[in-house]
């Protein structure tokens, strides 16, 4: 008599090794459904089943390494809860990959904000992100990303100090003085906050333009609206009497950007 549980059971059982064969390890985890419930091929069954859960891990690995992190997890989820059939150790063991790839994810985002930062020359927020990713994971990508960031900040506070674009220069030696550790560093800052400083209330004070600042003695600064204002030699005059010979001196020999340095501070 033929036993044909066992008919269908070496059928389905054929199929499905078809499938595992070709690399289709789900189409071929669908098929050994079919044996269960005829009770027959159960060991055949199982050998597919873990060969396939196998396979499938496996491929999600490689996806993984490739960043494929979608693909992926979608193999993972199959494993541990997609697949009634799945031992809890292989479960456990495909969870644990999922949410190593859910981390590396986040890491691989954050990783990408930063650079987005640093070329739109957000370098605040660069820091930011990059200092939270060195908690994570001191990787070295995250450390030279960091250094070339801070050179370029440099870069950039030096160029906008020299353009006396004071209002960006401040901002970045603010921050490098915010995160460096070397007291050299933070003092040449310091300095460099304090000057520009110094020279934006020379501006306001006297009404100089930045372009300006440049000339070569306060008094030249103040003829520069000589053209606008009436000469009138008499008070020329009273105020030269009135000053003392160092104060002329101090008028016609005083550099402008020396008004704030040194003795000269209470002078101006």
């Amino acid at each position: 008599m033929v036993d044909e549980n066992q008919v269908k059971a070496d059928q389905y059982y054929s199929t499905a090794q078809t499938y595992y064969l070709a690399g289709k390890y789900k189409e071929a985890l669908d098929e050994v459904e079919n044996i269960y419930p005829l009770d027959r091929n159960i060991n055949k069954a199982n050998e597919i089943v873990n060969n396939s859960l196998n396979s499938i891990y496996k491929q999600a690995e490689l996806e993984f390494a490739a960043q494929k992190f979608y693909d992926a997890k979608n193999d993972l989820t199959y494993i541990f809860s997609g697949y009634e059939h799945s031992n809890s150790q292989m479960k456990q063991k495909a969870k644990a990959l999922f949410d190593k790839i859910v981390k590396e994810e986040e890491f691989q985002d954050k990783l990408s904000k930063a650079r987005s930062a640093k070329d739109s020359k957000n370098y605040e927020e660069t820091i930011t992100l990059l200092n939270s990713l060195q908690k994570e994971n001191k990787l070295d990508v995250v450390s030279n990303l960091y250094n070339d960031t801070v050179k370029e900040l440099q870069k950039e506070a030096e160029t906008s100090f020299n353009n006396k674009d004071y209002k960006v220069a401040k901002k970045h030696y603010k921050l490098l003085s915010a995160i460096t550790s070397v007291p050299s560093l933070k003092s040449q800052y310091a300095k460099r906050i304090k000057l520009m400083q110094n020279e934006e209330i020379i501006q306001t004070m006297l009404g100089i333009e930045k372009d300006d600042i440049e000339k070569n003695s306060l008094f030249e600064h103040l003829m520069i609206e000589e053209n606008e204002t009436p000469y009138n030699k008499n008070i020329i005059q009273s105020l030269i009497d009135l000053l003392t010979p160092n104060d002329l001196d101090f008028i016609f020999d005083v550099n402008i950007k020396d008004l704030f340095k040194g003795v000269n501070r209470d002078a101006s």
